[in-house]
């Protein structure tokens, strides 16, 4: 199995033990898998650019390009 998969696979996982799109802090709470496989993956520069091209999570607020450079940022720092 990919990255890919098993970064989908710990998500989905972690999502329907929720019922709920999780939180960072949601992976650490509940000892799923290691949310720096989302950064370690050069397909998303940080998790809100996962949650809209991997997970297609409809509910996300909206964030200017500035915002996202500073998540993106903070991300691979």
């Amino acid at each position: 199995m990919n990255s890919a998969a098993v970064l989908m696979e710990g998500w989905q996982a972690l999502e329907q033990q929720l019922g709920r799109t999780p939180r960072l802090v949601d992976f650490d709470r509940h000892e799923a898998m290691d949310p720096l496989l989302i950064f370690s993956n050069s397909s998303y520069g940080c998790y809100v650019d996962f949650l809209q091209k991997k997970a297609k999570v409809p509910e996300l607020p909206t964030f200017t390009d500035l915002e996202l450079d500073f998540l993106r940022f903070i991300s691979r720092k």
